[in-house]
C-alpha cells in the first residue's frame, strides 16, 4: 500500500503560465501524480497549467495507474482540471506483468478543459514552441469508473497524430512493448542483436508464453531493403509452447524464432515483449449526464469556427498568438469533441 486517505480540498496546483518563449524549466507536467495510492480525493479544486513541450510529453492534472500496488478509489468532484495532455490518465505504463489493474473512479462536476492561447496550428508544435495537446481524459488502465455532469470543452487535433481532439478516450494499452533495434539473422532460426538494444526489453522476455500475443512474442521486419523477401512479415520467438524454446541462448543479444529466416545484416526489426502492463484494460466504465463542447464563437472573440464539411472538418481563424492571422491555413481544424474507444 502507498500513499492512501488524502483529501485535497479548495486547492489550486498550477505549473508557470505557457508562453512562446517558454523553456523546458517551465514545464510542470502533472498537478497530483496519485501511483500506488489509495482513496485520494481533489474536490472543489483547480489544477491547471501543467503541460509538455520538451522535456516532457503527456501532462495531466491528475494520474495514476502504473504501479506496483492496487490503486483506487479515487474521485475528482467539482473541480477546474485544464492541462495540455490529458486531464487524467490511468495506465500508460507499468511494472510488467504484475501490474494490477486501477479500480473504483469518480470524476462528476468538474469542468475540464484546454487553455485556448495553447493552440496552434496542426502538427506547427515545434515551431511554436508549443505544448502538446492531447484529450480531456484518458482511461488506459481502469475499472469501475463512473463518469458523470462534467463539462468538456476545447479539445483539438494538436501534434500527434493519432490525438485528434477526443473528449474521453478509453484505449486500453501495454506500453513499450515493441523495440526498434537492428539484427542479424545468418539463415537459421537464430536471431542476433547487432546495436545495444536487447531482446529482454521492458519488463519481459520474449520466451514469456502467459504474457505474450497468442502463439508468441513476435519479431517484426521493419527494414525496406527486404521488399520482397520479408518486409513487415512477423516472426515469432520461441517461447516453450508453440514448438520451441531458448535453451541455450542468452535473450539478450541472441534469441530463437519458430521459424527460418532469411539470411541479412544490419535488419531493422520491432522486437516485441510482454511490456509494461500486459494485464491493462478497460471495463465496467459509466459515462452519462455530461456536456461536450468545441469553442463557442460568443464567449471568445478572437476565434471563429467556420462550419465542419466531410473534405475540411472545418477551419478556424485565431489571433491568439500574435498579430497575423492564418485565415487560410489548411492545417488549422475545428475542435472535435468525440469519444474514442479503441
Amino acid at each position: 500500500m502507498g500513499a492512501n486517505h488524502i483529501i485535497f480540498d479548495r486547492s489550486i496546483v498550477h505549473g508557470q503560465p505557457w508562453v512562446l518563449s517558454s523553456s523546458k524549466n517551465t514545464e510542470t507536467q502533472i498537478a497530483v501524480k496519485a501511483k500506488n495510492s489509495q482513496w485520494i480525493a481533489v474536490v472543489n479544486s483547480w489544477l491547471y497549467d501543467t503541460y509538455c513541450h520538451s522535456a516532457c510529453v503527456d501532462s495531466q492534472a491528475f494520474g495514476a495507474g502504473t504501479g506496483l500496488f492496487q490503486d483506487g478509489p479515487f474521485k475528482l468532484y467539482n473541480n477546474v482540471l485544464a492541462t495540455s495532455g490529458e486531464a487524467w490518465l490511468f495506465g500508460g505504463g507499468g511494472q510488467g506483468p504484475a501490474t494490477p489493474n486501477t479500480k473504483d473512479f469518480e470524476a462528476r462536476a468538474n469542468h475540464v478543459l484546454k487553455n485556448l492561447g495553447w493552440m496552434v496550428p496542426i502538427e506547427t508544435c515545434p515551431v511554436y514552441n508549443a505544448v502538446v495537446p492531447k484529450n480531456l481524459g484518458e482511461f488506459k488502465n481502469m475499472t469501475f469508473a463512473l463518469v458523470e455532469g462534467n463539462y468538456f470543452e476545447n479539445s483539438w487535433q494538436g501534434c500527434q497524430s493519432d490525438q485528434v481532439g477526443y473528449a474521453l478516450l478509453l484505449n486500453p494499452g501495454n506500453q513499450n512493448n515493441h523495440q526498434a533495434m537492428t539484427v542479424n539473422f545468418d539463415g537459421t532460426n537464430v536471431v542476433v542483436a547487432a546495436d545495444s538494444n536487447s531482446f529482454t526489453h521492458d519488463n519481459g522476455s520474449p520466451a514469456d508464453a502467459a504474457n505474450c500475443p497468442p502463439g508468441g512474442c513476435v519479431l517484426e521486419i521493419s527494414d525496406t531493403t527486404r521488399t520482397g523477401v520479408d518486409q513487415n512479415v512477423d516472426y515469432i520467438f520461441c517461447n516453450g509452447t508453440n514448438g520451441c524454446d531458448q535453451s541455450g541462448v542468452d535473450l539478450v543479444t541472441h534469441a530463437r524464432l519458430t521459424s527460418t529466416v532469411p539470411a541479412g545484416t544490419g535488419v531493422g526489426v520491432n522486437a516485441c515483449v510482454p511490456g509494461d502492463c500486459p494485464s491493462c484494460k478497460v471495463q465496467n466504465i459509466t459515462y452519462r449526464y455530461t456536456t461536450k463542447s468545441s469553442i463557442p464563437r460568443t464567449h471568445f472573440r478572437s476565434i471563429r469556427v467556420c462550419p465542419r464539411t466531410a473534405t475540411t472538418k472545418g477551419r478556424a481563424w485565431t489571433t491568439l498568438l500574435s498579430a497575423t492571422t492564418w485565415c487560410t491555413d489548411s492545417r488549422w481544424r475545428c475542435p472535435m469533441e468525440v469519444i474514442d474507444i479503441r
